[in-house]
């Protein structure tokens, strides 16, 4: 009876042959899935617990935290926070706004005319890209 010679297609050579893993190999990975799976499971709690923590406190009144708990969640929204903390952010909050898009603006153009200005020098030899005060002499 001849033996069939399998050929990888792409490297044009024979394939390697299946390695054979021992019995307990599968139980060993088996065990390390349901393992992973609840480490995972554990780092999801740990992660949304804290963000439904603060979304459920914020939508709380102050007597209802005080009256019902802090770990337990909001039974009735109380949008009064939000406004409460918007009215004392919302001016830093458009000054913030206002210069962080004049400096972007500034730096922007600052880049691109020393950009230009770098594309438009005529270099000594070709392929030599000395910049003035650098250290090669001016």
């Amino acid at each position: 009876m001849r033996s069939a010679i399998h050929v990888d297609p792409q490297a044009g050579r024979p394939a390697a042959p299946a390695v054979r893993r021992p019995a307990w190999a599968g139980r060993v990975r088996r065990r390390y899935r349901w393992l992973s799976l609840l480490g995972g499971a554990v780092i999801v709690v740990m992660t949304y617990f804290p963000l439904v923590f603060v979304v459920s406190n914020s939508l709380k009144s102050g007597q209802n935290i005080f009256s019902s708990g802090v770990f337990s969640l909001f039974t009735q929204f109380d949008y009064q926070n939000y406004s409460t903390a918007w009215s004392g952010v919302s001016r830093p909050l458009a000054n913030t706004l206002v210069v962080a898009a004049a400096s972007i603006l500034l730096g922007v153009t600052a880049a691109a005319a020393g950009a230009y200005a770098f594309s438009q020098r005529r270099r000594s030899q070709p392929g030599s890209a000395r910049v003035p005060g650098a250290g090669h002499g001016g």
